[in-house]
C-alpha cells in the first residue's frame, strides 16, 4: 500500500514500525486550546471581582476615616460669636426656680373637734365632691351639723358644739344675710311669650322664653341677666347691655339642682366701685371657670363658689374645688381642706371662712402681708 500525504491541520498519521500499518487519530489540540481559554477567562473574572470588592471596601474605610477626622477637627473648634454694639448676644443665665412666698398670711382658730365616731352627713350629689354639711352663723363662730354615730348608727344633731335631738333643717337655725356677690336678685317678669328684666320700673332687657338669673349690683350701677338659646339651650350673660360668649351653664349646675344652697348666692359678683364684674361659667361637664371683666381666667375647676371682690376693689377671691376645696385669692391657691364654707371679704381687708380638716372645725382668717 502506497504512503499517503497527511494533512497536519486535521488528521495526524503515525506509521507503526512493526506492522507498517498506519493508525489514524483525531487532532485534539483545538479542544485543549478551548479549555485553556475558558480557565483563563474564569481566573481573570475572579481576579477582577476581588479587585472590585477590595476597591469598594477600601473606599468605605477611607470615607469613614475622613468623616472621623472631620468630626474630631470640628469638635476642637470653639464657635465664635461676634458681638456688635447694636445687637449684643449675651450667654443665657441659668434661672433658679424659687418657690413663691404666699402673699396672704393665714390664721386658724380651732372651734370644735368632732368625735371620731361621728360621721357628718354630706349632700350626696352625684358627680360632685361631697363636703360635710356644716351650717354656720353669719359671723362664722357658731355652727350646727347632723351626724351619724358609726358605732350604734344613731343620728344626732350638734348645735354650737352641744349634742341635741334630731333637727330636720339645721341650716335654718342661724339667721343669715350674706350676699358675697354684692348684688340684688331680680325676678323676671313675663310679657307675652318673653320674660323681661325690670328693675324699679326700668326695663333692662328681654331674657327670652325661658326665665333665668337676673341681678343688679348693690349700688345699682351695673346689672346682668342670663338669656337662653331656645334651640341649643346655651346660656349667654348680658352685662350692662353687652352680650357675652355662649356657655353650657351660668353658675354652678348643682345650684340649679337645688344643692349647695348656701353658696348659690354668688353666681355673679360686682365690685363696690361699679367698675368690675365677674360670673361663673360652665365650659364642659365638671369644668367651670370665672369670667372676670369679660375675660376667662386661665384656671378651670370642678366647682367654683363664693366669687367676690374686696371692699377696696383691689382683690378678687373665690372658693375652688378640684380634688379638695381651697380658696383662690388674686389667682393664688391657698391651703386645701376637707370642707370650706362662708367665704367672705370683710371691711378691714381680711378674708374669712369656716373649714373642716381631720374632724376639726376651724375659723380661718387671711390677711394680705405687709410688703
Amino acid at each position: 500500500m502506497e504512503n499517503q500525504a497527511f494533512d497536519p491541520n486535521s488528521i495526524t498519521g503515525k506509521k507503526h514500525q512493526n506492522t507498517g500499518n498506519i493508525e489514524f487519530k483525531a487532532d485534539i489540540r483545538p479542544e485543549i486550546k478551548k479549555s485553556i481559554g475558558t480557565r483563563k477567562f474564569l481566573i481573570i473574572s475572579i481576579i477582577i471581582f476581588f479587585i472590585i470588592i477590595g476597591g469598594v471596601g477600601f473606599f468605605i474605610i477611607l470615607n469613614k476615616n475622613i468623616e472621623n477626622r472631620n468630626t474630631a477637627s470640628l469638635s476642637n473648634i470653639e464657635p465664635k460669636i461676634e458681638k456688635t454694639e447694636s445687637n449684643p448676644i449675651e450667654p443665657e443665665e441659668k434661672k433658679l426656680e424659687t418657690k413663691k412666698e404666699p402673699k396672704w398670711d393665714i390664721q386658724e382658730n380651732l372651734l370644735f373637734e368632732i368625735p371620731k365616731n361621728n360621721r357628718i352627713t354630706a349632700d350626696g350629689t352625684v358627680g360632685y365632691y361631697n363636703e360635710p354639711n356644716i351650717y354656720f352663723s353669719e359671723d362664722g363662730t357658731e355652727f350646727a351639723y347632723r351626724a351619724r354615730n358609726t358605732e350604734n348608727n344613731e343620728w344626732t344633731s350638734i348645735v354650737r358644739g352641744q349634742k341635741g335631738g334630731w333637727i330636720a333643717n339645721p341650716e335654718n337655725i342661724f339667721k343669715r344675710n350674706i350676699t358675697s356677690g354684692n348684688f340684688i336678685k331680680i325676678k323676671p317678669i313675663k310679657k307675652g311669650k318673653l320674660y323681661n328684666v325690670v328693675y324699679k320700673g326700668r326695663n333692662l332687657g328681654e331674657m327670652g322664653t325661658i326665665p333665668d338669673v337676673a341681678v343688679v349690683s348693690a349700688d345699682e350701677k351695673q346689672y346682668a341677666y342670663v338669656t337662653i338659646n331656645d334651640k341649643t339651650f346655651e346660656r349667654f350673660v348680658v352685662i350692662n347691655g353687652e352680650k357675652g360668649p355662649a356657655y353650657k351653664m351660668i353658675g354652678m349646675q348643682s345650684c340649679s339642682l337645688g344643692s349647695h344652697a348656701e353658696t348659690c348666692d354668688a353666681e355673679f359678683a360686682f365690685a363696690y366701685d361699679g367698675e368690675q364684674n365677674a360670673y361663673i361659667a360652665q365650659k364642659s361637664l365638671l369644668s367651670y371657670t370665672v369670667v372676670l371683666n369679660g375675660k376667662e381666667l386661665e384656671k378651670n375647676h370642678r366647682e367654683i363658689h363664693f366669687i367676690q371682690f374686696s371692699f377696696d376693689n383691689k382683690h378678687f377671691a373665690y372658693k375652688a374645688l378640684d380634688d379638695k376645696p381651697y380658696v383662690v385669692i388674686d389667682g393664688e391657691d391657698q391651703k386645701k381642706y376637707d370642707g370650706i364654707y362662708n367665704v367672705r371679704f370683710n371691711k378691714d381687708g381680711t378674708l374669712t371662712y369656716d373649714t373642716i380638716l381631720d374632724n376639726k372645725i376651724y375659723f380661718v382668717t387671711q390677711r394680705l402681708k405687709i410688703q
